[in-house]
C-alpha cells in the first residue's frame, strides 16, 4: 500500500487490489471516494502541490492523473512499448511534468498537458524512489543498486 497527503486531514491510498481511495481522518477512518481504473497493483500515489489533483503509478505500466474535486480521471500516461510496472511517481511543482520510475531501470518524464513522453533517464537499476527538489531544478532517484542520482 502507498499513501500521500492532500492536506493535514485528507489523504489518498493505492493498494494491491488496484484501487485508489481518498480518506478524511476527521471522520475517523472514513473513505469518502474510490477510484478503480488500474488493472494491477498501485505502487505509488502522489498529491500535486495544487491540492486538487493526484497521480498514481501501477504494475499495469500506467500512470493516471485524477481531480479530487470532479472525481474524474483527467489523463493517462502510458505507451504500448512499456511492458513493466511503475515503481514510483512524483511531479514538478507546477504539475506540468510527471516523473515516473519503471521496473526496467528508467525514469520517464511525461508532459501532463499533452500526455507525451519528453525524456527518459536511465538509472541502470530498478528505481525505488523518485523525488523532485522543492525548487524544481533537479530530480533525485534512488535505485536497487544502492546509488542516488541527481538529475539537473
Amino acid at each position: 500500500m502507498t499513501a500521500s497527503f492532500f492536506s493535514k486531514d485528507v489523504f489518498i491510498t493505492g493498494s494491491c487490489d488496484a484501487s485508489l481511495r481518498v480518506w478524511d481522518v476527521r471522520g475517523g477512518q472514513n473513505c469518502f471516494r474510490s477510484y478503480e481504473y488500474h488493472e494491477s497493483d498501485v505502487n505509488s500515489v502522489q498529491a500535486f502541490s495544487n491540492g486538487t489533483t493526484f497521480v498514481s503509478g501501477s504494475d499495469d505500466s500506467k500512470c493516471m492523473l485524477f481531480d479530487i474535486r470532479t472525481k474524474q480521471k483527467l489523463n493517462e500516461y502510458h505507451s504500448d512499448r512499456i511492458l513493466c510496472g511503475v515503481t514510483c511517481v512524483d511531479s514538478s511543482k507546477s504539475g506540468r511534468y510527471l516523473f515516473a520510475a519503471y521496473d526496467e531501470g528508467v525514469v520517464r518524464v511525461w508532459d501532463t498537458l499533452h500526455a507525451t513522453m519528453t525524456q527518459e533517464l536511465s538509472t541502470d537499476s530498478r528505481p525505488s524512489s523518485v523525488k523532485v527538489a522543492p525548487n524544481g531544478e533537479s530530480v533525485v532517484t534512488a535505485s536497487w543498486d544502492n546509488l542516488l542520482r541527481v538529475w539537473a
